[in-house]
């Protein structure tokens, strides 16, 4: 059997919990050996038209699966005949209408958009494009529940991309439209909870959905490499990562010591030439965490941290944790920034800023050692905030508001409310900037791509700029005051500079560039990030580097210190500033250990195998028309599948490792894999496109 010595291309997303059986430390040395191969036709399948999805029942006896152009019938194959034991054809309350949000040129008809079976073949769960899911019995052919999140049954269209059954049969998931995940009952009648997706940048969809072994944990593989991990017993979400590795929050340094904070709820320190340690590890992901100013000066308050079921957490230097606040609901914002959407704040002297994680009453709450946390008054209660901005000298607070183009201004020395406005009606605001001198709020929006400078002094509006022409994410003055840099999602970054009689800005220059943040130096310098750190000429126009770190996911600049902190993939980069020369690498382990072999097969190269509870997992972030295809892991843990669209890879596992030999299993052009099931005793089946089942036998002999 050849080796894997060609690229591949990976045609899905998979998510899989194999059992907990590991391979002895023996078997790391070992190798998987075809013996024998034999095909079987599904008797009736018609190989012409394009199979849209295949999955096995989890002993692999039967088979379940949608082909192109009978988009709304599912088949059931048996395995050892061929056969065909029943079709499933759904049904729905929207079937002929033409008045539905998605314009089409024909009634509304049913689509099967997910599919699962249980363990034996004997129920299915189909998730349908009316935003429903519903468990059928394969027997009589009966739907046996309308599975829904809502009162009322969905009234639109709607896609449910991903279902999943326990492998005990007791519990039926479905991830409904807005990525939130459902959790029934075995026949889907009962609604047990719902698992939310934490606030984030990225706007993948969930596409791939499995249960543990033991029914504990629930796991989602995103269209973004995103994954997560959700606790049943509470519904609360255990892990979010962003490209298998534990994405990074927020970071800081004092004096040589770097801390940072991780998505999973670690806290890591590093010192110089040592090895990154965990402080404390939170009981849930952090959402957004802010570190003190002062680290140097203050030996008690570390960070605080939101966590993802909502709660506010003091991290002190020693890494004890006290939970300052709790919420019933956890925060879902709607959009967020790096900086302009901070809902914590660190203050000068050693207290915080942060926005009440309750969503009944929204409030600017503060904490300091002395006085505990306490709230400042504001006047729309019934609003939620969507995040704060503080100005230089931090007198003064902005608040942005949910879904809204209304804002407070807050005065610190006073506690007390001088702003209350609104620039437009039906428009968000994305960006707020305080000028140097703190007599300017700059105020970005998204609809109508308004910039709009107010006067903290007059207590209006100064100015208003429609030069961008999609939503602006982020404003920042530079220190002199006179100068600002505007981001907008129509891929530009302007310069503005104060007339000379310093009533009104213009613009001077520009980049065209998708930039999640600007900045001006002190300098004069202007720091933009995109993909990549860059610093830029005080007019836009000469580039000056363009640092070698790619997917940011966290920076610090500290000016002072000529630094730069950027976190890319998990590893943390200490960076000159004004240079962009790499002082300093810090690499932490992956949380979930291994990584597939490099071994020159796209199929594998961002495949990794992670430990977390319930684990291992298995995760490939490539689409195919962005539903989910679940690799199969064979019943001791030992071996898994991994469907390709010139073949499949077959990979023995260790404990966090797969064997150091895969085999590939090549397929001509119509016998392209959908799905492959492990039955046990070694023997593989792989579903391929023309309808054939393939059966391989493999032993494994030692090397």
């Amino acid at each position: 059997m050849p080796k894997c010595s060609e690229a591949l291309s990976c045609y899905m997303i998979g998510a899989a919990f194999p059992n907990v059986g590991r391979m002895s430390q023996q078997s790391m040395s070992s190798k998987l050996k075809l013996t024998s191969n034999s095909v079987l036709g599904l008797s009736g399948f018609e190989p012409y038209k394009e199979c849209q999805f295949a999955e096995f029942s989890g002993d692999g006896s039967r088979l379940l699966t949608v082909q192109e152009s009978e988009d709304g019938i599912a088949r059931l194959w048996s395995c050892e005949s061929g056969l065909q034991i029943c079709t499933l054809e759904p049904t729905s309350m929207l079937t002929g209408r033409d008045d539905l949000s998605i314009a089409v040129s024909e009634p509304f008809a049913v689509f099967i958009e997910s599919i699962a079976l249980d363990m034996t073949g004997r129920y299915a769960l189909l998730g349908l494009n009316d935003g429903t899911a519903g468990v059928f019995d394969c027997e009589t052919g009966e739907r046996l529940s309308v599975m829904h999140l809502e009162e009322a049954l969905p009234t639109d269209y709607g896609t449910v991309r991903s279902v999943a059954f326990s492998k005990d049969g007791s519990l039926t998931l479905a991830v409904f439209p807005g990525g939130r995940v459902g959790v029934f009952d075995g026949n889907g009648g009962v609604l047990l909870g719902v698992l939310s997706s934490p606030s984030r940048q990225r706007r993948g969809k969930i596409v791939s959905l499995s249960v543990s072994e033991d029914g504990e944990y629930v796991f989602a593989g995103l269209s973004t490499s995103e994954a997560y991990l959700w606790r049943v017993s509470d519904f609360s979400l255990v892990s979010h990562s962003i490209d298998h590795r534990d994405a990074t929050v927020q970071l800081c340094s004092s004096g040589d010591r770097i801390y940072w904070a991780t998505r999973a709820g670690k806290i890591w320190y590093c010192d110089p030439g040592a090895v990154p340690v965990v402080l404390t590890c939170c009981d849930a992901g952090i959402e957004e965490a802010q570190f003190a100013l002062n680290l140097e000066n203050d030996e008690q308050t570390l960070a605080l941290v939101r966590l993802v079921n909502g709660e506010i957490v003091r991290i002190k230097r020693d890494g004890a944790r006290e939970t300052l606040s709790c919420a019933a609901i956890a925060r879902e914002a709607e959009w967020k920034n790096d900086r302009s959407g901070a809902s914590i704040i660190p203050l000068l002297d050693g207290s915080f800023l942060f926005s009440s994680p309750d969503r009944e009453s929204a409030a600017v709450c503060k904490y300091s050692l002395k006085e505990g946390v306490r709230s400042l008054p504001l006047p729309r209660a019934d609003l939620q905030i969507a995040f704060l901005c503080i100005s230089p000298g931090q007198s003064y607070v902005a608040v942005a508001y949910e879904n809204c183009s209304k804002f407070d201004v807050l005065d610190l020395r006073t506690d007390t409310v001088i702003a209350s406005s609104q620039i437009e009606d039906s428009i968000w605001i994305t960006a707020l900037s305080f000028s140097t001198d703190e007599e300017l709020l700059a105020i970005g929006a998204d609809k109508s791509t308004l910039l709009c400078w107010w006067s903290l002094r007059k207590n209006e509006f100064v100015q208003r700029s429609d030069v961008h022409s999609e939503a602006i994410t982020c404003l920042e003055f530079g220190s002199s005051g006179d100068s600002l840099v505007s981001a907008s999602e129509d891929r530009t970054v302007r310069l503005w500079k104060r007339t000379v009689e310093r009533a009104s800005f213009r613009t001077v220059g520009g980049e065209a560039a998708l930039v999640s943040f600007a900045s001006i130096l002190k300098s004069g310098h202007i720091f933009l990030l995109r993909s990549v750190p860059e610093l830029w000429s005080a007019d836009l126009k000469e580039l000056v580097y363009r640092a070698a770190v790619d997917a940011v996911q966290a920076f610090r600049i500290d000016e002072d210190c000529d630094s730069l902190l950027v976190s890319s993939d998990g590893v943390v980069n200490c960076l000159q500033l004004s240079t962009g020369a790499l002082l300093e690498r810090i690499e932490v382990e992956a949380v979930r250990p291994g990584t597939l072999p490099a071994i020159g097969m796209k199929a594998l190269s961002r495949a990794l195998f992670w430990q977390l509870p319930g684990g291992p997992y298995l995760h490939l972030p490539e689409t195919f028309r962005g539903v989910s295809c679940p690799m199969r892991l064979s019943a001791d843990g030992r071996i898994t599948v991994v469907p390709c669209v010139d073949g499949a890879v077959l990979i023995g596992t260790t404990d966090s490792q797969p064997l150091t030999e895969p085999i590939f299993l090549p397929c001509r052009s119509d016998r392209q894999p959908l799905s492959g099931s492990f039955i046990g005793g070694g023997r593989v089946l792989l579903f391929c496109r023309n309808g054939n089942l393939l059966q391989l036998v493999f032993e494994e002999e030692q090397v």
